[in-house]
Parts: C-alpha cells; sequence; structure tokens
C-alpha cells in the first residue's frame, strides 16, 4: 500500500512506541543509524493493537560485520521491558544500507527478532527478501530516505515466487506444531498485496 510521498500517521500505540525506539536508536547507534521503516499492519491500514506485531526495518550506515552485537541486543532488551504486552510481537530487523543495495548477491549479515525467534545474527539477508519488499512496498520512512532510495528493487513477481517456495516448509512446521500462524500470516501478506 504505497502512498506516493503522502503522510502518514502511526496509530496508537505505535506513535509512542516507535517514538522511544527511535530516541534509543539514536541514543545507542548515532551516525550508524542511517533509517527507519515501518511495514505491516499499520501500513496495510488493519492495525489491530490486541493483535498486530510491530514491523520495523532499521539500517544501519555499516554493514552489520562491523558492528558488534551487543547495542543491538541492549536495543531489544530496553524496548521490551519499556512495552512488556510487545514483548513478543517483535518483528525488528536491523541491517546494513550495501546489504540492502546489493542482498541479491548472496550475503550480508543482518540481526533479526521475531515473535517466533529470539534475536540472533543472520549472513543471508538473500533470504529475507521477503521482508525487503514488505519495507519496500510499504514505503513508510519514520526517518531517513524512502525505501526506494535503500533497497534493491524487487518485482512482485519475484516475491510471490518466494512466498510460493516457502509453502511447502511452512505446511510442515504448522503439522508439527497447531498453535503456529506461519500460514496464516502469509495468506494474510498476499491477500494484502492483493488489495
Amino acid at each position: 500500500m504505497r502512498t506516493h510521498g503522502l503522510r502518514k500517521t502511526i496509530p496508537y500505540p505505535l506513535d509512542r512506541i516507535v517514538a522511544a525506539f527511535v530516541d534509543d536508536l539514536r541514543a545507542t547507534l548515532g551516525p550508524e543509524l542511517y533509517a527507519l521503516y515501518l511495514f505491516g499492519s499499520p501500513a496495510s491500514g488493519d492495525f489491530d493493537p490486541e493483535l498486530s506485531d510491530l514491523d520495523v526495518l532499521v539500517v544501519t550506515a555499516s554493514t552489520l560485520d562491523r558492528l558488534p552485537f551487543e547495542p543491538f541486543a541492549g536495543l531489544i532488551e530496553r524496548l521490551a521491558r519499556r512495552e512488556p504486552e510487545w514483548a513478543d510481537r517483535l518483528d525488528v530487523d536491523f541491517v546494513g544500507r550495501e546489504t540492502l543495495r546489493t542482498f541479491r548477491d548472496g550475503g550480508g549479515p543482518f540481526i533479526e527478532i521475531s515473535h517466533e525467534e529470539p534475536l540472533q545474527r543472520h549472513d543471508r539477508a538473500e533470504d529475507w527478501l521477503e521482508t525487503w519488499f514488505l519495507a519496500l512496498d510499504a514505503d513508510w520512512a519514520v526517518l531517513g530516505p524512502p525505501p526506494s532510495q535503500v533497497i534493491a528493487p524487487i518485482s512482485i513477481d519475484e516475491f510471490l515466487d518466494v512466498l510460493v517456495d516457502d509453502v511447502q516448509r511452512y505446511v510442515s512446521v504448522v503439522r508439527l506444531d497447531w498453535q503456529d500462524d506461519k500460514i496464516a500470516y502469509r495468506l494474510l501478506t498476499v491477500c494484502r498485496l492483493l488489495l
């Protein structure tokens, strides 16, 4: 859901959560903080404060192989302490701007926390095309340049190919754990994009 330059309003309570997170990012990362992009349900218009996740992409000036892990862990720990009711609904990615420009080249480290997994470092940014696409498509820069100036172009066909390729993996995960909502999330993502 692109707004093509129109100003978006962050819904409550994300407005205050994101504002405090940006303050902490600035204090912790200083000049390494390059951009922050919001995506997910606030961008698609179906935000529900009781159910929605906090989907944020934080872009650093340097690649993450040049930065220590501890400051990012501290950012997430402080965010979870400030907002305990959101602690299990954080989907936050930290990635260097060069990695987003060249992610198709196969590498590039980034750090990610999701409601399914703890904060961890990854080395294959190409495997996260879905996340990069969603941030690009939402076109919502809370700070920094627009996503289209930072993230390499991704077509809707590429995005859908990734979703189709991952269906079997998600089906097998759900067969092992019926509480997992990954398939519903993928279907919801596709429906949001088709609107």
